[in-house]
Formats: C-alpha cells, structure tokens, sequence
C-alpha cells in the first residue's frame, strides 16, 4: 500500500532539508575561516565527511524538487530567510560554532533523508 505526502507535509519537509543544509554550510564556513580547522577536520568520523560531502548535492536536488512540485517562492523565501536572517542570528556568539559544528552530521543525515524520501515520492508515485 503506497502512502502519498500531502503538500503541507511536502513543504515542512523541503523547507526543513533547506534550512538544515543552509545551517550546515554555513558552520563549515565558519569553521574553516577562523575558529579551527584543525578541529574541524580532527572531530569528523569518516560517516560525517561522507555527509558533508552530500550537503551541497542535497541542498541542490532539495531546491530542484521545490522549483517543481511547489510555488517557486517556497524554495526562494526559505533560502532567503535560512542564509541572510536565521544563520546570522544562530551563529553570534562563537560558542554556538561549536554547539552547531556537533550536530552538523545529524543534519546531514536528516537532509539526505528527507531528499531521498522526496525524490522517491515523486519519482515512483
């Protein structure tokens, strides 16, 4: 029995995928100008560089799929909203680098989850 994602759902997921990747990319940005790259690097599990390696793919097919299937402002709004309002407010104090830099994997994983779990939807549905 197939399940069909509702659009409300469809849209907390797609917004979700883009504002985790957003946040991803942003804490790698952030790491590797000045905090400590060295850390960066010595604090991945091979399952992590992995992840981060998918975030700019996901990010991309996350967008794609949004362009598609919703309204174009959807992708647009969020991806303003994610990189110019809501990541500047999340990283102001240098500490919360490195509470973000600790779950940035998670984030990864979520992302690619929730992209794969799109794409499918639409693919075989």
């Amino acid at each position: 029995m197939e399940y069909a994602l509702s659009s409300q759902i469809e849209v907390i997921l797609v917004i979700t995928a883009m504002i985790l990747c957003l946040n991803s990319s942003y804490t790698t940005r952030i790491m590797a100008r000045g905090v400590d790259t060295g850390l960066m690097l010595s604090n991945k599990n091979i399952a992590g560089l992995y992840l981060g390696a998918l975030t700019l793919p996901t990010f991309v097919l996350t967008v794609v799929w949004a362009f598609i299937n919703l309204n174009w402002y959807i992708p647009v709004i969020t991806f303003i909203v994610g990189s110019v309002i809501l990541n500047p407010v999340l990283f102001i104090r240098p500490v919360s680098v490195l509470f973000w830099f600790r779950l940035q994997t998670a984030f990864n994983f979520i992302s690619v989850i929730i992209v794969t779990t799109l794409w499918y939807h639409y693919i075989f549905n």
